[in-house]
């Protein structure tokens, strides 16, 4: 395998240009600036990235669960949890300063129902009678450190979840942490809208979760259908009822995002469908009337992000941009060739002879060292990644980027769809995400357009991935 150098430079390779982290149908001119709030997933460190943001973070106050006690720093924000950060934006559109970063998670809770993922990583889970959609861009934390994977959680483990949702039973999840292999009476607790409350019972329900308050210690005096609360526990009823210790107003009780005529960017999940010029966005409602937008890719849990002002409760839309469909995505693993970086963590890198777009928005992993500071600028060649990436219409774009330890035996991967066949007149070859396959030792021809799965050796010299396993998607092993 050939070493590179890392280079340096302040001339990015072309496909950066239409680069946002997403597909990148960005509509209508303008863009954030001034103050105001942002609130997405964090992506990345150098200080911190969110919304393909970078945000100073020096003079920066920290505020976790709204404990107003605890000193929180940045080290206690963790990869891919959803955040808010109240800021001041640069000119340049890429850099801000944070004045105030709030973190709390949407539920801490029992799998009642084990991960169930397809080959491509995409299913759900159940905690405490919540959905929790994950896909291949979730960050998995084994708080646990006993080298698990998503896949390995069981029933009655107890996980954090950070992600979008709009409070009413499905959550899309960002980031997942095992907190505890099994239950054993801690506190739980979960946050979501109020429900076919009844007071008479001292029930309501979150999703399909039903509360049961008749023990709390505090209640909203204005619990409500329709209120955004918080609830803690740790017990259930013999009928499977959680036992709320404590039911409080989270936040304002609202889903709005900031204040009326604040400056407002926010990243999530289509949650409501459009209606007219109007659709919920993690429960947040989003008006394009003064936009022009492709209507149909606003479909429910298409994520996107949408920047604008709040006017009356609704984000009057400026931009909107579409992130990467599941659909779209594909995968490579391989050992890294060349990196180029424009800053610590937007540049590219070659892997099997492609050149990969890594952008602000590109989440950054590290599964080699566990470093939180991992970046573009601290990745080496010769080291092992793992890349989810789709194509943006001029060359492939880095969604997710892990580094891990390189396997022994070294094996070169790639999941994705044909997109030749007969390569240069050879029976065998295939190309796959600008690679070329040769098939000939599985015995396999697939079809143009079918998603296969690869793993094998690569030769540098020839750049030709020669596969000694694969599977195609749909038929039987």
């Amino acid at each position: 395998m050939k070493t590179f150098k890392l280079i340096l430079t302040s001339c990015i390779v072309p496909l950066l240009v239409s680069c946002g982290g997403g597909s990148n149908d960005t509509v209508a001119e303008g863009g954030i600036g001034g103050t105001g709030v942002s609130q997405g997933k964090v992506s990345g460190y150098g200080s911190i990235f969110v919304n393909g943001i970078e945000y100073d973070t020096a003079d920066t106050d920290f505020d976790i669960e709204e404990d107003t006690v605890t000193t929180y720093t940045q080290d206690d924000i963790k990869l891919g949890m959803v955040v808010r950060v109240t800021a001041e934006w640069n000119d340049d559109g890429v850099t801000g300063t944070a004045t105030k970063v709030e973190y709390s998670d949407l539920l801490e809770g029992i799998l009642t129902a084990a991960p169930a993922l397809d080959a491509d990583g995409v299913g759900t889970m159940t905690v405490m009678q919540q959905t929790v959609q994950v896909d291949p861009t979730t960050v998995f934390d084994d708080a646990t450190n006993s080298g698990l994977l998503i896949t390995d959680l069981e029933e009655e483990d107890v996980v954090e979840v950070s992600g979008y949702s709009d409070g009413s039973g499905t959550i899309y999840a960002t980031r997942v942490e095992l907190k505890a292999r099994g239950w054993t009476g801690q506190t739980l607790e979960i946050k979501g809208l109020v429900s076919n409350l009844d007071t008479g019972a001292a029930t309501f329900t979150i999703g399909s979760l039903v509360v049961d308050y008749s023990s709390a210690t505090s209640t909203p005096e204005n619990l409500a259908d329709g209120l955004y609360v918080e609830v803690e526990g740790d017990s259930f009823s013999a009928t499977g009822q959680f036992e709320a210790d404590e039911v409080e107003v989270e936040g304002d009780g609202d889903l709005q995002v900031s204040a009326d005529d604040e400056e407002v960017e926010l990243e999530g999940v289509v949650t409501t469908p459009l209606s007219g010029d109007t659709f919920s966005l993690n429960g947040q409602p989003v008006s394009i009337a003064e936009i022009t937008v492709d209507e149909t890719a606003i479909s429910v849990g298409r994520e996107l992000k949408v920047e604008g002002v709040m006017v009356n409760g609704v984000i009057q839309a400026e931009e909107i941009e579409f992130e990467a469909d599941e659909s779209e995505l594909q995968e490579m693993a391989s050992v890294v060739e060349m990196i180029f970086a424009e800053d610590i963590n937007t540049g590219s890198l070659t892997l099997m002879g492609q050149t990969i777009a890594v952008t602000s928005s590109t989440i950054m992993e590290d599964d080699l060292g566990d470093d939180q500071t991992f970046n573009l600028a601290s990745l080496e060649p010769a080291q092992y990644v793992e890349i989810d990436v789709y194509h943006d219409g001029t060359g492939l774009v880095a969604v997710k980027l892990e580094r891990e330890a390189v396997p022994e035996p070294l094996a070169h991967e790639i999941e994705g769809v044909v997109e030749e066949i007969n390569v240069d007149s050879e029976p065998d070859h295939i190309r796959v995400l600008g690679i070329v396959i040769d098939m000939a030792a599985t015995g396999l021809s697939p079809s143009l357009d079918q998603r296969i799965e690869v793993s094998g050796t690569y030769d540098t010299t020839d750049q030709i991935l020669t596969a000694t396993s694969a599977e195609i998607e749909g038929l039987d092993d």
